[in-house]
This record gives C-alpha cells, structure tokens and sequence, in this order.
C-alpha cells in the first residue's frame, strides 16, 4: 500500500515500539528505515515524564527525528 500523505509518524517506546529489553528487533528498525526512505518523520512519544525514562533516546539503536514526552515536543540538538 502506497501513502504518499504521510510525512510524520509517532511511536510509543513503552512496550509498543519498544520491548521491556530495549532492544529494537531488526524487523522495526528495517520498517523505520523503509519509512524513512519514504521521507517520514519519525517521532519518539511517551506518557511518562523524562524522570521515568530509564534509556536516554541516544541509546537506541536508531536515529530518530525528535521525541514528544509527557505532551511536550523534545527536538534534537
């Protein structure tokens, strides 16, 4: 399926995208990257306030655009 109206996609890291190991299966990260390809944005996003994250976003083993965290948008650098 072709969907050329998507520029932006969010992912929740809490059990969702990510799974209580932390670690990204090479499944999602080859999903990610066809996105990416595609010219999607891609988007961290939690519930939590950043006192509850345990892994910092440079952790993971995947560049992503930015993170929304408890509501809040948190770009990079």
């Amino acid at each position: 399926m072709e969907n050329r109206d998507i520029r932006i996609a969010f992912f929740d890291i809490d059990g969702t995208l990510l799974p209580p190991d932390h670690h990204l299966p090479e499944s999602t990260v080859a999903a990610l990257n066809i996105l990416r390809a595609k010219g999607v944005q891609l988007y961290l996003a939690t519930g939590r306030p950043p006192y509850h994250l345990h892994y910092p976003e440079k952790d993971l083993p995947f560049e992503f655009d930015g993170m929304v965290i408890d509501g809040r948008p948190i770009l990079p650098g």
